[in-house]
């Protein structure tokens, strides 16, 4: 697994692909932060039901949360993630 700053991965850009399909992991910070990670497709394909329901959980306690501070018991529907329909 490589670790590489957004600037340097932009001008690596097709080396990280060609190591992503060898089979390696990249890391992409920004200042400092680790942002985002490129994986092969294959293994996103094999995570992603349980990367939705990973995302479903923190954005339903992210609208809990909200409703909470608002102090009415009452938050807007829009604040709830939608199901996935794909």
């Amino acid at each position: 697994m490589q670790t590489l700053d957004s600037n340097a991965a932009r001008l690596r850009w097709r080396e990280i692909l060609d190591r992503t399909i060898a089979g390696e992991d990249t890391i992409i910070t920004r200042y400092g932060k680790p942002v985002a990670v490129v994986i092969p497709f294959a293994d996103y394909e094999a995570i992603r039901p349980a990367l939705d329901a990973l995302r479903r959980a923190r954005l339903t306690d992210e609208a809990d949360a909200a409703k909470a501070r608002s102090g009415t018991g009452i938050a807007d529907f829009d604040v709830y993630p939608a199901e996935r329909k794909d």
